[in-house]
């Protein structure tokens, strides 16, 4: 409890300052708001329509564009601090996530392995996630499903899913424009207008968005330099200095609604992105107390700045993005009593960055002009039908297509190849993969009574990976000439079947209370990084999680009072690890293994409770004890575990100023993640726990929206730490700040 009590002194000081600078007949009368809190519409389980939070017994973190708008939202790893046991988390490389639920997610950022967390967008899951790590904007709902979502949501859902909804235009007229003021120069706009084109027969949207800024991080030269091995001379490398990770960004996004009779409706998404930014920011830190000496301090004299958010990086690097994607929902009614509905969808993706990934000034591991490219097409057509008045029935398939291709280059200078400083390495990896899967799912709801619902599904999933590649190797000349050329390759398929089981009891049309039991699987994956070919084309085969939970969901006081909580049990077998072993002061070798096994159990919690008309608190808390079993082959390696605890706690106080039109909203939260260590090294230490505060004040008159903003107040230093040469970490946003001008009509 102790995490929360700077929060809870804070919004309490807050609440008493402004009390009594105003005069709020609300607050001290203590009276309760009439409304109570707003119901949330979610889809997580493909019903023919959507249900409401409260009723579905699933444990679902459920975000609106509301709330989205007046806490500030900007990206989906803000968004994750307000679920319990959510870690949506940045990588090293931009826009590339790094998600888990529950404790079950993939930390690497090799492309050709697939994650446990599944991002969907507007029925599309995003396969490759190059480019996935999105903003919130242009967003009606965002979902975060915690626990296995096999059935539904297929492979890769093993973690859970984080699924977005893009809103619909409608038959009246609307337009909306934003721009943001803050550090580092930003300047972000975001515009949006739709309405009726054809009567209602044709409806349509267009939503744009420019996010651009001259870097939240500061390159220096500072950080201690002693005269060493490598660096005799004591002195930092020059280079330019300045802003980096700075962002230059447009997001387009048509949508179109065709309605031709009372029984059809399409619906066509469409979404352009494209945006260039100096690079994943990761830097050197000092060695940790209580840690062996680095290779850093040993033969660099090098000690890094501990001034937050400051590098000293002769090579920031580079990443541009560009992606589009067009998804078609077509929703027929009354087809034999029910509803069909088929969801076409094509994304495409091209991901060229350079990467610093030493973090120092030295330029001892870059990854100088890497290419990558995707593209899938995906096609799911389900079923709805209500076959009597206590027999639902969803029933459906699906198909999915990818194929990636990828060169990673590294120019590795030549203390870490055994030769000199002066010398440097050069290495490449070269794949491309195709992917192929074929599913049929289902699920059946009874309710032998109006007050219990019984549900059973399963889903039955086939896949086919074709792999070819170059394992990573030296090339024999300087500048990436006399590469090596010669292709390996395999195939491999798997399949998988994934039951659900479900029973629910609404005893009070308030209270609900629920057990489940459900299974998800993670893909087999080959190593796109392994640096000989039995490794590269040996994959690993599926991760399987079942988990066991049951929950309640409540509201209280007349709709004031919400307490959603759940426990829960998972199995996770044949984790797939990337094991990590160096030898001597060479780079680490990549093997990825089916290693460890996993009992996850704990609890998630939410809470909503506005305590009188003018004060409304939230506050989430998640706790996930993994007990990791040792790697199976690796004795000196380690497993790891993600944070035990999260935690999140939000104050709103909304008030007027006597004389003075519009309404005005207090906003402050603060989450908090605890420790975590990644599995692999053995040396690799602690990543400390952490705590965000958020804030903003808005003025609310009429159509316009004023609102000034602190995110990450704070300044945290928060961010994966591990060990290479010297210790390392890729930090997460530091401080912004600004103003935000809203209007919608």
């Amino acid at each position: 409890m102790s995490a929360h009590r700077p929060t809870y002194f804070v919004g309490t000081a807050v609440v008493a300052s402004l009390t009594g600078l105003f005069i709020i007949p609300a607050m001290a009368q203590g009276q309760e708001s009439a409304g109570g809190i707003e119901e949330i519409v979610v889809f997580a389980q493909k019903k023919a329509s959507g249900e409401a939070l409260q009723s579905v017994p699933v444990s679902i973190t459920a975000t609106d564009a509301k709330m989205i708008q007046t806490e500030q939202l900007q990206d989906l790893t803000q968004l994750g601090r307000t679920a319990p046991n959510a870690l949506l988390a940045p990588s090293a490389f931009p826009a590339y996530p790094s998600f888990s639920l529950r404790g079950v997610g993939s930390g690497t950022t090799t492309r050709s392995i697939d994650p446990a967390v599944n991002i969907f967008q507007d029925g599309m899951v995003i396969g490759y996630p190059a480019g996935a790590l999105s903003e919130t904007f242009d967003l009606e709902s965002v979902e975060i499903l915690n626990g296995p979502q096999g059935v539904l949501f297929g492979r890769n859902s093993s973690g859970g899913a984080v699924v977005m909804r893009t809103p619909r235009p409608t038959s009246d007229f609307h337009e909306s424009a934003e721009v943001e003021l803050g550090n580092a120069n930003t300047l972000v706009f975001k515009g949006a207008v739709g309405g009726p084109l054809i009567g209602d027969q044709v409806l349509g949207k267009i939503a744009i968005m420019s996010n651009n800024n001259t870097g939240l991080w500061q390159n220096t030269t500072a950080g201690t330099f002693l005269p060493s091995p490598e660096n005799p001379s004591g002195t930092s490398p020059q280079h330019a200095t300045g802003g980096v990770g700075q962002l230059h960004e447009i997001i387009v996004k048509p949508t179109l609604v065709f309605n031709p009779s009372d029984s059809v409706h399409f619906t066509l998404f469409g979404q352009y992105q494209n945006e260039n930014n100096g690079g994943g920011i990761l830097y050197a830190v000092p060695d940790p107390p209580g840690e062996p000496v680095s290779n850093l301090t040993k033969l660099f004299g090098f000690i890094p700045s501990t001034q937050p958010y400051t590098v000293n990086l002769s090579t920031p690097g580079y990443n541009n993005i560009q992606a589009e994607h067009v998804i078609g929902e077509l929703v027929l009614d009354n087809v034999v009593g029910g509803q069909l509905t088929t969801i076409a969808a094509f994304r495409h993706v091209i991901y060229d960055s350079t990467q610093n990934s030493d973090g120092t000034p030295f330029n001892l591991v870059i990854f100088p002009d890497n290419r990558e490219k995707n593209h899938q097409y995906s096609l799911e057509s389900r079923y709805n039908r209500d076959i009597t008045s206590q027999i639902s029935l969803l029933a459906g398939v699906y198909f999915y297509s990818s194929n990636s291709t990828v060169l990673e280059k590294r120019a590795i200078n030549g203390i870490l190849a055994g030769s000199t400083f002066a010398n440097t390495l050069d290495e490449i990896a070269n794949w491309t993969q195709e992917d192929k899967t074929a599913a049929v799912f289902g699920n059946i709801d009874y309710k032998p009574t109006p007050e219990i619902t019984l549900s059973a599904g399963a889903r039955y999933d086939y896949e086919k990976k074709n792999f070819d590649i170059i394992p990573l190797a030296p090339c024999s000349g300087a500048n990436f000439s006399g590469c090596p050329t010669t292709f390996d390759n395999n195939s491999h398929d798997w399949s998988a079947a994934t039951p659900r089981f479900v029973a629910s009891y609404q005893f009070q049309p308030e209270n609900l209370i629920y057990a489940s039991v459900s299974q998800g699987f993670r893909s087999g994956n080959y190593n796109g990084r392994a640096p000989n070919a039995i490794a590269a084309i040996t994959p690993a085969n599926p991760e399987k999680v079942t988990s066991y939970e049951i929950g309640s969901k409540n509201e209280f006081l007349d709709n004031h009072l919400r307490i959603n909580v759940d426990g829960f049990y998972e199995n996770y077998t044949n984790i797939q690890e990337i094991a990590q072993q160096m030898f001597s002061n060479a780079p680490a070798v990549q093997n990825l293994v089916n290693a460890a096994s996993a009992k996850i159990w704990g609890t998630d919690f939410t809470a909503s409770w506005i305590i009188v008309s003018a004060f409304r608190l939230d506050a989430t808390i998640g706790y996930a004890h993994n007990h990791t079993s040792p790697f199976i082959g690796f004795p000196t390696l380690l497993p790891g575990y993600g944070p035990r605890l999260t935690s999140n706690i939000a104050g709103t106080y909304s008030f007027k100023v006597p004389n003075l039109s519009g309404s005005w909203d207090l906003k402050a939260s603060y989450a908090t993640v605890s420790h975590q260590i990644f599995s692999g090294d053995p040396l690799t230490p602690n990543n400390p726990g952490y705590g965000i505060l958020d804030g903003s004040l808005s003025y609310t008159v009429g159509a316009w929206r004023i609102s000034a903003f602190g995110r990450n107040i704070q300044n945290t230093v928060y961010g994966g730490l591990t060990r290479s040469l010297g210790y390392f970490s890729y930090p997460g946003q530091p401080r912004t700040y600004g103003i935000n001008v809203a209007v919608a009509y």
